[in-house]
């Protein structure tokens, strides 16, 4: 499964930040007040989406299941942890 946090931030940037750097001029705190919480809603939506991700690659094998399905688990994790620490 891919992450969702990629769509949620092209929503944040097409429609949020045009109007928080406008408002910069007039409101130069107020702006950066708004910046600091849209940041904090792009982050409660990357770890929500992270854990959503993760537990669907725990429902993969956590039952019983296959050699194979063991498999394609761990490089499903590998991808995962890959994705991650492409972030850092």
């Amino acid at each position: 499964p891919r992450s969702t946090l990629f769509p949620y931030t092209t929503l944040f940037r097409s429609q949020q930040w045009p109007a928080i750097q406008a408002m910069f001029v007039d409101d130069p705190k107020g702006s950066v007040q708004r910046a600091a919480a849209a940041a904090d809603e792009v982050v409660k939506a990357f770890v929500a989406s992270l854990q959503r991700e993760q537990e669907a690659l725990r429902a993969s094998w956590d039952k019983d299941t296959s050699t194979e399905d063991l498999r394609t688990a761990l490089q499903q994790y590998r991808a995962f942890c890959g994705r991650l620490e492409g972030l850092a």
